[in-house]
């Protein structure tokens, strides 16, 4: 009978890294960032030690653990995702191992297959830049403390607006095509538009309702007339109010970014279609 540990052939879809298309090798952290990566490692890794599942909370985003460009993740030998302080916290309770990357890579499962409890271990894989459009390599370290495994792990990048506009297009064309049964793919966390900081939302022209969230679920099916930002701005209302039909226009608030879970500004993209109004926005200033 095989351990929890042995080879496991399921694929894993890792939210931080949707594009990756191979394992690989060669370096990839720069010396400075393996280094701080390692210590990283260590330290959540010792902290995993002594405290087991109690530590858990240390490396949730905001954490003790939350550092610049990297989070920390643990996984349980049966699979399951016990914590991330990155933006697959979406699976935290899920066995993961069922999940696939875009290109069939088992990442997880190589993950667990290759984790010892004497030394850290690392792992290269291919993840095309989304700024760039060039397959790059890429590092994650991890070590198994008793039965889990502690994972360090680059950040992603932020989306830029060209990439938001072309999100907003491909959901406009996509509600035109088919209706609204998209709706559904705008709300599937591990569907086509969600991709880390980027997914669509949508919200009813004539009811105010929310019929779609791909990061914030418990917005769908709420009226969000009276939805504010950060800045008590009725973003909601605006939103309907200034889109119109065939052309893109643009809003400016302050909302939670799903990766970096910090409350920063953010300009959406907005399109009428039907009785739908559809919107996509990047982060930053």
């Amino acid at each position: 009978m095989p351990t929890p540990f042995s080879a496991d052939r399921r694929r894993f879809l890792s939210c931080s890294l949707l594009a990756m298309p191979a394992l690989a090798a060669g370096p990839a952290f720069a010396a400075s960032d393996n280094a701080r990566a390692l210590d990283l490692l260590a330290r959540a890794a010792a902290l995993y030690q002594r405290r087991g599942d109690a530590a858990l909370p240390a490396f949730q985003r905001g954490g003790a653990f939350d550092e610049a460009g990297l989070y920390v993740y643990v996984l349980g030998a049966d699979g399951v995702l016990k914590a991330s302080g990155g933006p697959s916290e979406v699976f935290i309770g899920q066995d993961v191992r069922g999940h696939r990357d875009r290109e069939g890579g088992a990442y997880i499962a190589t993950v667990l297959e290759r984790a010892r409890a004497d030394a850290p271990t690392s792992l290269n894989y291919r993840w095309t830049n989304r700024r760039t459009g060039q397959d790059e390599t890429k590092t994650v370290h991890f070590r198994r403390v008793g039965e889990a495994v502690i994972v360090v792990s680059q950040m992603i990048d932020r989306a830029t607006a060209t990439e938001a506009r072309a999100w907003l297009a491909r959901a406009v064309k996509a509600l035109e095509q088919r209706g609204p049964a998209v709706l559904a793919e705008f709300n599937d966390v591990n569907g086509a538009f969600v991709q880390d900081d980027l997914y669509v939302f949508a919200i009813g022209a004539n009811d105010m309702v929310m019929h779609a969230h791909g990061t914030q679920p418990r917005l769908v099916g709420r009226n969000v007339t009276y939805l504010k930002d950060a800045n008590r701005h009725f973003i909601g209302r605006e939103m309907v109010r200034r889109a119109k039909v065939g052309e893109v226009v643009e809003t400016r608030y302050v909302w939670l970014n799903p990766v970096t879970r910090h409350k920063e500004p953010k300009t959406t993209f907005v399109q009428r279609v039907g009785q739908l109004v559809l919107a996509v926005g990047y982060y930053g200033a």
